[in-house]
């Protein structure tokens, strides 16, 4: 190897954060979905009378809350979000209208918060706030009229029985999110993303999600029948803060025994060999233990001749030919500059 050429961090990122502007098919279903939503919560509100005042406060501020403390990353960018137990609690205690403008307003809040204390230059887009919100209200809604047809649930009182009714909205929210995330994800991508990553990734932790909230809301709906609404929730809330702590410290674990095996798997392929055709292939390998990557690529940087050999790509799972790159262009030139890793992420808008 040439003296002046040292390889650089390997440089890993998915593919979706370079993707183009979103076109205007997928721009028109989410504001479509956006303006029906929360015009249509809008309308529907005077039919709204809640008792329990304060306890809807509370509700509102701790939905809120959860919405910014009670989302667990799990590896490969997946989330378990356990602050759907209130979105839950709502439906049980005020019925489809009340956990619709709980939803709705929380999520808003929680974004607005977000945009104001985040520290990142990248912001979600207004039309990404405005689609959840609108997905909110329309799932809500739509689960609350079919819980009326399924079980003759009022629409916009809570349901004098719990189990099945909630079991009913439960499955008709997952059903919905599902749906609308479907559309809106074959829209700004294509049916492939939806079959690969949509599906049997985002889907299945949004119903494990579904699925350990919705015994959580009928254990606090049980034990506000004890202690009131108000301590009930805020004893939920309180537990599930310590088990998002639990499940974080748990992640983080075994994140760092996944990386230190990768390490060693690594190392045991320096020792064995030096060739590259093979050492390449088991460090892309390792990668895609600990992260989702759609895209991979080692580089070698010539500071006399000014280039940047990509030496091994693969892009989509496929190895790609080598490239050769002027330096001081793109990503590789700024990681060989500062010899530090750079992680790229972007949300999705």
């Amino acid at each position: 190897m040439n003296q002046a050429e040292r390889p650089s961090v390997a440089s890993i990122f998915r593919a979706r954060d370079t993707s183009p502007p979103m076109r205007t098919p997928v721009l028109v279903f989410r504001w479509t979905v956006a303006l029906v939503g929360l015009v249509l919560l809008i309308a529907l509100l005077p039919r709204f009378r809640p008792v329990q005042t304060i306890e809807l406060v509370v509700l509102l501020v701790l939905s809120g809350a959860a919405d910014l403390l009670l989302t667990v990353e799990l590896p490969q960018r997946r989330f378990v979000s356990l602050g759907t137990t209130f979105g839950f609690i709502s439906f049980l205690s005020f019925g489809a209208l009340g956990a619709a403008f709980v939803s709705v307003i929380a999520w808003c809040a929680a974004q607005v918060i977000r945009r104001l204390v985040a520290k990142e230059a990248q912001q979600p887009p207004l039309v990404f706030i405005a689609f959840n919100a609108g997905q909110l209200s329309l799932c809500a809604v739509g689960a609350g009229i079919t819980a009326w047809l399924a079980t003759g649930t009022p629409f916009n009182a809570p349901p004098t029985a719990w189990t099945l009714p909630l079991l009913v909205y439960v499955t008709a929210c997952l059903v919905l999110t599902i749906g609308f995330t479907t559309v809106a994800t074959a829209l700004r991508y294509d049916m492939r993303e939806v079959r690969e990553q949509l599906w049997p990734g985002v889907s299945t932790w949004t119903a494990l999600s579904f699925a350990i909230c919705g015994p959580l809301a009928l254990m606090a709906a049980a034990l506000a029948t004890q202690i009131g609404l108000l301590s009930a929730t805020l004893l939920t809330f309180a537990a599930l803060i310590a088990l998002s702590y639990i499940l974080r410290l748990t992640i983080s674990y075994d994140r760092a025994n996944a990386e230190l095996q990768v390490l060693n798997e690594i190392s045991a392929s320096l020792t064995a060999t030096l060739e590259f055709g093979t050492l390449f292939p088991s460090i892309y390998r390792g990668a895609g233990k600990l992260m989702d990557v759609d895209a991979f690529y080692i580089a070698l940087g010539d500071e006399e001749r000014r280039e940047v050999k990509l030496v091994y790509l693969v892009e989509d799972g496929a190895e790609v030919a080598p490239r050769t790159l002027p330096y001081g262009v793109g990503l590789v030139s700024r990681v060989l500059s500062s010899g530090k890793p750079l992680a790229v992420d972007q949300m999705d808008p």
